[in-house]
C-alpha cells in the first residue's frame, strides 16, 4: 500500500498518529502544501500570517524535513493552495491512501472536505486522524462532555471520566519515498532551507527575543517542557506566577509548540501527570492541565459551531455586543452575521467590516492597535504583541476586553489582529477566547476589565509598562 501524508499541524515526530498509520506501508510521500507568495503586498488581514509565526512555523517545519530525512523518508512542499490537488497527485502516484490530521475551524474544515470530495473522485480514501487534541473524536462521542456551550460543563464530563491516550513513540525508521518521475511530480519540491519560500520566512523576526528566543522545532519545545516541568520546577508555582506580564518562567510558554504540533498536548499531559506522581501535585500543576482543558473545550466547539464562531453575536445568539462607552461608538457591525459571506475565507469579511468603520471606530482601532490609547497597560500589551509576536494571557485578555468593551470596537477585528501577530495564533483558542472576552459565546459572563485595576494588580512596580513604554 501506498500511503500520502498530508502534513498539517502536527510537525513532530513522536505522539503522531499520521506516522503511526503509515508506518507498514509499501512507501510513504509526506507533503506539505505551501502556495507562493506573491510580489505584491498584501494589507494584513489578508496574508493573516505575520512575520513571527512565519518564522517560528519555518522553523518548525525545517526541523521536521530534517527527523523525516534522518528515518529514511523526506518532506516534499506543493505549492498548490488548494488540498484537492492532492488527490490527483495521490492518484497519479498510485496512493489508495491519504492521513491527515483533523483541525479546527471553519478554513480548515472546508479543506478537509473539499480534499474528502477529490479523493472520492480519484478513488483515493482519505484518514483523517485526532493529532491535535488530548482526546480523540471517539472518545468524545461516547462522553457526557457538552463542547458547544460552556466549558465548565465539558470539564465536567471530561474531568476524571475520560484520560488522554499515551503519547505514540517516535518511529525509528520510516516508509522509502515513492519513485517521483518527472511527469507525476509536477508541482513537487523536495524540501530544503534554502529553498527562496523558506530562507525568506526564516529570516522574519525572531518570537520573543526581547528576553529568549522562541524556536520552533520539536526538540526545543521539549527543551522547554522539561525545564519548566523538571528542572526549574516552575510548574510547582505557576498557577501563582501565570498572570506575571514580564518574567520568562511565570508561564510554560509551550503554546507556540503546541500550536505548530511541534509538541503535543498529550505529551504535555503526560508529562505532568509523571511530575505529580514524582514530586506530587498541588493548585498549580493541576492548573497547567486546567489549561489545556480550555485548549481541548475550544477545539471541539470550534468544531461543533464552525463558521458561527466568527459571528458578531456568537453561536446561537443575536448579533449583540459590548455597550460603547468613552468613544461614543457602538459594538455593532456593518456586515450582517447571516450575509457576511462566513462560509468564506476569513480575510474576505475581515476586511469587509474594517472597510464599514465609521470614522471614530477607526481612529480607535488604530490607536489600539499601535498601543496608543488611554490605558498604559493596554498599550504596553499592544506593543509588546507587535514587536515580539507574544503576549501573556493575562495581557490578551485586557486588551481584548479594552477594544470590545471600552472602546465598542467590533471585536472580530481585535481577533483578526492578533491572528496576524501571534507567533502561537490557534485558531480555535484565539476566536474562542477573544468571542468569551467580547461576550460573544453562549455562556460568556464576561463583563469589562478596568484596565488600570488590572495593572495595579499585575504591574504593580509598573515594570512590564516601563519595558514596553520606555521610548515614549
Amino acid at each position: 500500500m501506498r500511503v500520502m501524508y498530508w502534513v498539517r499541524q502536527e510537525l513532530r515526530l513522536a505522539d503522531n498518529p499520521c506516522l503511526r498509520e503509515a508506518a507498514a506501508a509499501e512507501c510513504l510521500l509526506p507533503v506539505l502544501l505551501q502556495p507562493k507568495r506573491g510580489r505584491v503586498e498584501r494589507p494584513w488581514w489578508e496574508q493573516r500570517e505575520g512575520p513571527f509565526r512565519r518564522r517560528f512555523r519555518a522553523e518548525s517545519v525545517s526541523a521536521f524535513a530534517s527527523e523525516l530525512e534522518r528515518r529514511g523518508s523526506g518532506l516534499f512542499v506543493c505549492a498548490e493552495a488548494r488540498a484537492g490537488a492532492l488527490a490527483t497527485l495521490a492518484a497519479s502516484l498510485q496512493c489508495s491512501r491519504i492521513v491527515a490530521t483533523k483541525l479546527a475551524g471553519s478554513d480548515e474544515e472546508a479543506e478537509e472536505q473539499a480534499l474528502q470530495v477529490a479523493c472520492k473522485r480519484q478513488g483515493v480514501s482519505l484518514h483523517l486522524l485526532d493529532g491535535h487534541t488530548l482526546f480523540a473524536g471517539a472518545q468524545m462521542a461516547g462522553a457526557p462532555a457538552d463542547a458547544s456551550r460552556s466549558f465548565s460543563r465539558f470539564r465536567k464530563g471530561v474531568e476524571g471520566k475520560l484520560a488522554p491516550a499515551a503519547p505514540l513513540a517516535a518511529p525509528d525508521k520510516l516508509p522509502p519515498l515513492p519513485a517521483l518521475t518527472a511527469e507525476v511530480s509536477k508541482g513537487l519540491e523536495r524540501f530544503s532551507p534554502s529553498h527562496p519560500f523558506f530562507a525568506a520566512e526564516l529570516r522574519q523576526a525572531q518570537p520573543y527575543a526581547h528576553t529568549f528566543a522562541l524556536h520552533g522545532a520539536a526538540d526545543a519545545g521539549q527543551a522547554r517542557m522539561q525545564w519548566f516541568i523538571w528542572e526549574s520546577r516552575c510548574i510547582r508555582r505557576y498557577k501563582e506566577t501565570r498572570n506575571d506580564p514580564l518574567a520568562v518562567d511565570a508561564s510554560s510558554k509551550f503554546s507556540p509548540w503546541l500550536a505548530q504540533g511541534a509538541l503535543s498536548a498529550r505529551e504535555v499531559w503526560a508529562e505532568i501527570v509523571r511530575f505529580e506522581a514524582t514530586h506530587g501535585s498541588n493548585a498549580s500543576t493541576y492548573w497547567l492541565r486546567f489549561e489545556l482543558l480550555w485548549r481541548e473545550y475550544f477545539f471541539w466547539y470550534a468544531r461543533h459551531h464552525g463558521t458561527a464562531i466568527f459571528a458578531s453575536g456568537g453561536p446561537g445568539t443575536a448579533a449583540v455586543g459590548p455597550k460603547a462607552v468613552d468613544v461614543g461608538v457602538r459594538s455593532t457591525s456593518v456586515v450582517d452575521d447571516a450575509s457576511a459571506g462566513l462560509n468564506g475565507e476569513r480575510s474576505t469579511w475581515v476586511g469587509r467590516i474594517l472597510e464599514g468603520l465609521t470614522a471614530p471606530q477607526r481612529a480607535a482601532f488604530e490607536a489600539w492597535t499601535r498601543g496608543e490609547t488611554d490605558a498604559s497597560f493596554v498599550n504596553a500589551a499592544m506593543r509588546e504583541l507587535r514587536e515580539s509576536g507574544w503576549l501573556s494571557n493575562r495581557s490578551r485578555q485586557v486588551a481584548a476586553s479594552y477594544l470590545a468593551w471600552q472602546l465598542g470596537v467590533d471585536w472580530r477585528l481585535g481577533a483578526a489582529w492578533f491572528e496576524y501577530w501571534l507567533c502561537d495564533y490557534d485558531v480555535a483558542s484565539n476566536w474562542g477566547n477573544w468571542g468569551y472576552q467580547a461576550a460573544a459565546h453562549p455562556r460568556s459572563d464576561a463583563r469589562p476589565l478596568d484596565p488600570e485595576w488590572q495593572a495595579n494588580a499585575y504591574d504593580p512596580d509598573g515594570a512590564y509598562r516601563h519595558r514596553w513604554l520606555k521610548q515614549t
